[in-house]
């Protein structure tokens, strides 16, 4: 009984340091949307392609680095592009968003 114990003293570090994220871990999907929709949402680009001053009513994830930003009048999409140079590292992803063309009613 005693030996098990020591083996399991033993081990348990190595089990919990094999279950452990990896160092080059990103945000959780959780705070890299919210940081990818704080750029969107302070982009001047957005602005000027939504063709109005009226207020964004939407900001809608459509797919895997993939939103459309809408006014009620007009609907913008607009793309996560990664920096493929950027170093992987714990941390947010590094990023910069491309805005295509509107879609106004």
């Amino acid at each position: 009984m005693l030996v098990r114990r020591l083996l399991l003293v033993a081990l348990l570090p190595v089990a919990v340091a094999s279950t452990s994220l990896p160092a080059s871990a990103l945000l959780s999907p959780l705070w890299q949307s919210a940081a990818e929709m704080k750029a969107i949402l302070s982009s001047n680009e957005v602005g000027d392609a939504l063709k109005s001053q009226d207020p964004i009513t939407s900001v809608t994830r459509t797919g895997d680095d993939q939103y459309e930003v809408s006014n009620g009048t007009c609907s913008v999409p607009v793309t996560i592009v990664g920096d493929a140079t950027a170093p992987e590292m714990a941390g947010p992803k590094k990023f910069s968003i491309k805005v295509g063309t509107a879609t106004c009613k």
